[in-house]
Formats: structure tokens, sequence, C-alpha cells
């Protein structure tokens, strides 16, 4: 895969978006006007197998031996030629006439396992164990090296007593530089009732803050940290479902140490715990011609100065179904609403392709509409949407990220036609 887009860093002046002063948004001064991000990505795969006895005899498996490969390669760059110094920190690079970063990863990861487990049988009893080796190596410009290994151990079960009850469970022990998830400790549970499926979870582990966070090495950022502790991550969940299309749940966790970048652009460290509640409901329902679905998410979070999240989430849709001319056409009509409450939301660093803590712009607390007609004729269907319909009725302070505006009002649409074969 090869992706390439331009990073403009975002407007130059909220207020010329905010008070309409530019309708033509493609006048509107960006902090980046030639900045540019490309990244190639090369995925492999290889699976290998076998069982120690043949397959059909069940009554005397002794499961399978198994390997699964992988390897990646991912090249990041960003350039941009005319940098203004006024939008970067100082250059650490030979030359300061134009900012180029180059950062290549490649990794390899072998999984040699065994497991009692069969394809398209379940069994009641299922044991996986392996190990994992892996190997990553990062190159800054070509010039820059790190090798990071591991090794993980892990060990897996399930158990299936009856058609309506699973349960699995997972731990895990990784050695290594950087090792990511050097302890884990994972389970789940699920259960079908009269009165619907409930699933719980809980999972608690710890993990090194991330060797791309701690070392960087580019024209304008440029530090290897050390004195970072382990990221130390409880959660636990349970989700619920039934054949009436509601959906709920309530997810908590717990972080220690948790790493990211601050105000100024460079990592912290947050020692003390902080705590998050997330819970969610959703319900689908018909009444006469009309279709409803409502979606209703509340987020805590105890420390919201580390941790910025909007504290509500709502989306609504509605549509009108109209059979016409003796069931010749179908159509139905509808829209959508998203909104979330108002929050200090994470900044873009376009050099860095990461977020981080700013105190400056509020994002969210507004409503996004959408309005839509379906038409089927026969085997043709017809798609029209208007998105964002109301933009500029409530105002021109529209931003999920800050200093980079929603789209305003335009128009999607499509066609689909079935031929016979």
């Amino acid at each position: 895969n090869n992706t390439t887009w331009h990073d403009n860093g975002g407007i130059q002046y909220d207020s010329v978006f905010e008070q309409n002063l530019e309708p033509n948004r493609k006048l509107i001064l960006v902090n980046r006007s030639d900045a540019t991000t490309e990244i190639r990505d090369v995925w492999v795969y290889a699976s290998q197998y076998f069982y120690l006895l043949s397959p059909e005899n069940y009554n005397v498996s002794l499961g399978k031996f198994g390997m699964d490969t992988y390897y990646n390669r991912s090249k990041y760059q960003y350039w941009d030629e005319d940098p203004d110094t006024l939008r970067y920190p100082a250059f650490f690079s030979p030359d300061s006439t134009n900012t180029f970063d180059s950062t290549s990863v490649t990794r390899i990861m072998n999984d040699l396992y065994w497991t009692s487990s069969k394809a398209g049988k379940e069994r009641l009893l299922n044991i996986k164990g392996g190990v994992i080796v892996q190997n990553m190596a990062v190159h800054h410009h070509d010039t820059v090296s790190y090798q990071l290994n591991w090794l993980t151990t892990y060990g897996e079960i399930s158990l299936n007593p009856d058609s309506v009850t699973s349960v699995w469970a997972k731990v895990a022990l990784t050695a290594g530089t950087n090792a990511a998830e050097n302890f884990l400790l994972q389970g789940t549970a699920k259960r079908k009732f009269s009165f619907g499926n409930l699933n719980a979870s809980v999972k608690a582990y710890n993990s090194d803050p991330g060797f791309a966070l701690l070392n960087r090495y580019s024209s304008h950022y440029k530090w290897n940290l050390l004195g970072f502790k382990d990221i130390r991550n409880f959660e636990m969940g349970i989700n619920y479902l039934n054949d009436k299309n509601t959906q709920g749940g309530i997810r908590y966790n717990t972080v220690y140490n948790h790493t990211y970048l601050d105000q100024s652009i460079m990592p912290a460290q947050e020692a003390s715990s902080i705590h998050l509640l997330r819970a969610w409901i959703t319900q689908d329902f018909s009444l006469w011609k009309i279709d409803f679905s409502a979606k209703a998410v509340y987020q805590y979070v105890s420390n919201r100065d580390i941790i910025r999240l909007p504290e509500f989430m709502g989306k609504l849709s509605f549509q009108f179904y109209q059979p016409m001319f003796d069931n010749a056409l179908y159509t139905r009509i509808g829209f959508d609403v998203l909104y979330t409450s108002g929050f200090y939301g994470d900044a873009y660093a376009p050099a860095l392709k990461q977020f981080y803590l700013q105190d400056t712009k509020k994002t969210g607390n507004y409503p996004f509409v959408d309005a839509y007609i379906k038409l089927q004729v026969k085997r043709a269907r017809i798609f029209v949407m208007f998105t964002h319909v109301n933009s500029g009725l409530l105002g021109y302070d529209y931003y999920l990220t800050p200093h980079y505006p929603m789209k305003d009002r335009y128009l999607k649409y499509g066609v689909s036609w079935f031929f016979h074969d």
C-alpha cells in the first residue's frame, strides 16, 4: 500500500472561518502550504501446521503444531519544501531550508504454537500455548538505527460447557527491548439467556510507553528519553444484546503512568492513577413506516486535564419508508444527527503524526445533520445525501480537531444497478 496526503496544519486564523469572513474556503490561509506525508506499507503472511495424528480421528487427537510468520515493512516520510519557522520548532537537521523526515520500520514475527482445537469443530475444552519471537528494526534518515527484540510465551484456554456458554482466558509474559504488553492477563465469558446475551471481559496488562513516542529523530523533533515507567492498565466491562434490537454496555478502565504528549509537544507521564468509565445504549425500533435508531454514550474521566474526551455523545437516525406505484418504487427518506458535548480536543502535529494536549480551543457542542433519500426501482438503486445540511445555520464553529474545521454542506450521490447474469 502507498498512501500520500497533504498536511496543511489547520487554518491560521480561526476567526476567518468562524465569522465567515472568507466564504471561499480555498482562499483561507493554512499553516502549511507545501507539507506532504507519505506512508508505504508491505505485508507478507504465511501459516503452516501439521496434525500429530489424523484430523479425522478425533477420539485420539493430540492436537496440532503450527507456525505463523508475519513480515511488515513500513516507511513514513514527511517533507515541507517551504517550512515556516513560526509553525515549527528550531531545526535539528543541518539543512534549514526545507524539512524532510524519513523513518522506516521492519517487523518480523514468528508464532510457534501447539493447540488442541480443530478447525470447524467446537470442543468442550481447547488449549493453546506457544512462543512468539519478534524483531523490529527502526531507521531514521538511514543514519540512526535501533534494533528491538521481544520474546513472548503465552497460553490460552477456552471452555464450552454447552451451546449457550463459553469462557476464554489468556496469560502472556514478554521480555525484551521496549517490550509491549510485557505482562497480560485477559478473560471473557459469554452466556445466552432468555432475556438476551451477556458478554463480560476483564484485562490487566503492563506495557512500555512505546518506542515511537520516547524516541524521535527528525528535522524539528529530537529526543531519546529514559526513566519512563511501564504503563499499568486494568479494564473490565459487560455488554448486553437482545432480540429487540437493544444493545448496551459499561466499561471501566484504570491506568497508571499514562504517557502522552503535553502542551509543549513533549512526552510526559502522569504517575497517579486515572479512572475512566464509559456507558452506552443503542435502541432500534419501528413504528408504522418509520424506522428509528438511537445511541447515547456517557464518558467519565477522573483527570480531564490529562485525558480529554467528550462527556456525552449521541446519534439519532430517522427513516420514513414508502412504497409507490404499486411497489414499483421503494423510497426511504431520512436524516442522521451526530452530537458530542464540548471538550478541549487534542491538537494534531503533522510532522509527528500524533496528537497533543492543548488548552485554547474547545471543540464539539455542535450537531451534525445529514439528510438523504434512497430510491429503488427493480434492480436499480439511487442514493442522494446532503452531508452537514445545517452548515452555517448554527454558526461556524464546527470542529472535531482544533483548527481543522469540518466540511460545509455538500452533496453526495450514487447509483447501483444489478444486471442479469
